[in-house]
């Protein structure tokens, strides 16, 4: 397998308390509507997901399915047509690295053309990606 790597700016709140910042953080973001993506273990083994949606509070939201462990390019490309199509502006991620990484490769294609690999290396996209919040 060839190696490939890419950068997408993430602003991470972690600890107790984190998900009292998520309203302000998607605030912060200007985005009209948010894509939520989430581990499938902690949305499904855990209230966490449940917990991080009424802190979204009256923001516009969408969750997108969940991310199994070592998400795939298609996963990646996948959530980002999803996202795109219910006109999200920006990701909020909640789970380990799985959930985060395809979060800000969802960021990333939403503001710039597929496919995602094109933009492997550094400085390669267009466009900077949209905001990725993540708890």
């Amino acid at each position: 397998m060839t190696m490939r790597a890419f950068s997408a700016p993430t602003y991470i709140v972690s600890g107790i308390g984190a998900l009292s910042e998520v309203a302000a953080a998607i605030d912060d973001a200007g985005a009209g509507r948010v894509a939520v993506v989430a581990d499938r273990g902690v949305a499904e083994n855990t209230q966490i997901l449940e917990r991080l949606i009424s802190a979204v509070g009256d923001r516009d939201y969408v969750v997108l399915p969940f991310v199994a462990p070592d998400p795939t390019v298609a996963d990646a490309e996948s959530a980002a047509v999803a996202a795109a199509e219910a006109d999200c502006g920006a990701v909020v991620a909640i789970g380990g690295g799985s959930a985060i990484a395809l979060a800000k490769a969802v960021c990333l294609l939403l503001r710039n053309p597929g496919p995602l690999l094109q933009y492997a290396g550094g400085d390669m996209a267009p466009q900077r990606p949209a905001p990725c919040i993540a708890i």
